[in-house]
């Protein structure tokens, strides 16, 4: 049986949020994910990186600090 993607809870670790191809990847697997109501949020360990602003003004997101 395939679970409806509005059921999905998935979580994101990423040691980082910097400029790198990585990133940007997740920033595009969380986006097509959010599209059929899947809940995603993506934990960041650490604080000021390039994609941190992009993430959080569009998805939940979590830094080290439980922002």
């Amino acid at each position: 049986m395939i679970m409806p993607l509005n059921k999905l809870r998935i979580a994101f670790i990423e040691g980082t949020l910097g400029a790198r191809k990585v990133e940007k990847q997740l920033f595009f697997m969380v986006r097509v994910l959010q599209r059929p109501s899947a809940l995603s949020v993506v934990f960041s360990m650490a604080q000021g990186e390039a994609y941190e602003r992009i993430f959080t003004q569009n998805y939940e997101t979590r830094t080290k600090r439980g922002r």
